[in-house]
This record gives structure tokens, sequence and C-alpha cells, in this order.
């Protein structure tokens, strides 16, 4: 069995949990909010890439299909039979447009306004998306894959936001092959970023937070007015390495029962993705029974609380299991 990399665990340990805090917090005027959107989403799809290998078209569709597809319409499939179950039937619509529009932007596409999204599983759609066609560009353009990539992220976020949607998560599946192709490009040129000095990258931080406070950063909410769209995308793509060779580093420095929960959480990223999604769906759900407009307090109650919760749930089924087996063994 392969070796994980301990230091990409730790970095998607870190992305999700981020992710968890930035859905609880304050959507406007908080600085912290704003300065974790303009790495933590980019960081999963850096991540991706660097694992990435390319694969014969039709292999890599059905892994794709089995690790993202699946999870994502069995999980789209159960929120829309809760939300029928117990008579919220104001969410069913929205989730079934999830399903075929899961990314957030809202321009019509063919006369069709979607209003649902597929929350946070958008990721899932996404990935399977810029997996596909980082394959087609890293095996068709294996010298120009990168600048390609980074034109076609930059021209499905202009599409997305100005111009149609397209269904199925393609579009945002454009806006994260130029991440991936960045981690690509890493994970065989690494030596060359590990030779950049260290006052380069001190350097740096002012200037991530400086740009964090000036521009807006969303996946899909681009700012072209200020013309920052290239500016965050260099800084997600800095960014994304910064704290990537900083994992390394704490990796190998540091004893592993400091870090070992945050690599236990990137190690069950998606778990943790699929628990915080049925999360919101249950304060939804009581959202609807209750006919009131949720509180800030409740979003980080459900949010936050909803998710350490399945956490808590996976630890002691993995716990049971482990009981079983050594009790098995001991038969023998």
């Amino acid at each position: 069995m392969k070796e994980r990399n301990v230091a990409i665990d730790f970095c998607k340990g870190l992305a999700i949990l981020l992710m968890v805090i930035g859905h609880v917090l304050p959507m406007y005027h908080n600085a912290f909010r704003v300065w974790i959107y303009t790495f933590h989403m980019p960081l999963f799809f850096f991540l991706a890439g660097m694992t990435f290998k390319p694969k014969p078209f039709g292999t890599l569709v059905i892994s794709s299909a089995k690790r993202l597809l699946f999870p994502f319409l069995v999980c789209m499939a159960c929120s829309i039979f809760i939300h029928l179950l117990f008579g919220n039937t104001a969410w069913v619509r929205p989730r079934l447009e999830g399903i075929f529009f899961p990314d957030p932007f809202r321009y019509p596409i063919f006369g069709f306004y979607p209003r649902g999204t597929a929350s946070a599983l958008w990721f899932l759609m996404a990935l399977f998306w810029g997996r596909m066609y980082l394959n087609g560009l890293y095996s068709g353009l294996p010298k120009a894959y990168l600048p390609v990539s980074l034109c076609i992220t930059l021209a499905c976020g202009y599409i997305g936001k100005y111009c149609f949607n397209l269904p199925l998560g393609m579009l945002i599946g454009g806006c994260a092959v130029g991440y991936m192709a960045m981690g690509k490009w890493y994970s065989e040129n690494g030596n060359r970023v590990d030779k950049v000095p260290h006052w380069a990258w001190i350097v740096f931080i002012p200037l991530w937070l400086f740009a964090a406070h000036r521009y807006t950063f969303e996946m899909w909410n681009f700012d072209y007015q200020k013309r920052a769209y290239i500016i965050s995308i260099a800084v997600a793509c800095v960014a994304s390495m910064f704290i990537y060779r900083s994992a390394r580093q704490i990796t190998q420095r540091i004893n592993p029962r400091w870090y070992g929960w945050l690599q236990w959480c990137g190690e069950n990223s998606l778990t943790i993705l699929i628990g915080h999604f049925f999360a919101f769906e249950i304060m939804f759900l009581l959202i609807g029974a209750f006919h009131h407009i949720y509180t800030q307090t409740e979003i980080v109650v459900w949010g936050v609380g909803g998710t350490v919760g399945w956490i808590l749930l996976l630890q002691i089924g993995k716990k049971c299991l482990n009981c079983m087996k050594l009790s098995k063994e001991i038969e023998r």
C-alpha cells in the first residue's frame, strides 16, 4: 500500500476545518472569513493537482465517478427524500435544480434561471470536471498545460458571472482546473519553489493580508470591476504553495501527536464534507418546520456542532469496528 503524504493530509484537514468555520461566520464585514476565502477552496484543488496522474479517459471517468459523482448523487437524493419525508417542500426544487446546476452561478442558461445549488457539495462536481480538463490538457499540451489551464479558469469565471451558465458544474470545474494545474506543476517543479528565499515568503504574508482586505475572494463571486480576479488567482496559488511548504516543515519537525487530529481530518475530508452538508440540511428542515429566519447562533450551532458530532460518531464507529476485529482475532 502506498504511503500517504502527511503534509497533504495536514493541508486538507486545515482546509476542511476552515471551510466549516467560513460557512458559519457572518457573510459580510468579517475579515477572518474573507481571509479564509482567499485560499481554502483553491488549496483543495491545488492539493488534488499535486496527487493527480493522467489516465486513459475511460478509466479516469469511471474512477472519478465512483469517488465523486456517486457520493454527490447519493447525498442529493437523500437530501430530497428527507425534505419530502418531513414535508419541507420549499427545499425540494432547489435541491433538484442543484443536481443539474451545483455551482453557485446565477446567470441564465437557455432562459432557465436555477434557484438552487448543491450547497457545499458543489466541490465534488468541480473536482470531477477539473480532473477531466486537466487530464486532457496535460496529455495534449504537456509543455503548455499550466498557462492554458489558468486562462480557462479566468475565462470560466468571466462567462459564469457575465454571460451564461452550463449544467453539471462544467463552469466551476473550469474555475478549478487552473489551481489543479498549478498543483501538478508544483509536484514536478517543487525544487524550484524551494529555492525561493525565506524573506520572499515573509514579504508575501502582508501582501496576502492586504489583498484579502482590499478585495473580495470567492470562487464564484469574481469582481472584474476592480480587476481583482487575476490578483485573486495569483494570491490563491502562492498561498497554497506557502501553506503546503509550511505543512511539510511542521510534519517533519513536530511530533505527530500534536497534529495527528488535523491529519485525520484530511484523510476523512470527504466524510466531513458530507456530514457538514447534512448538518445544514437538518437546520433548513427545522427552519421549515418552525417557519422562522435562522439566526447567526443557529448557523454556528448546526454548522459546527453538527459537523463535530458527525466526526465523533465516525470515531466511535471506528473504535467499535476495531473492537469487533480484535474480539474475532481473540476467538480464533
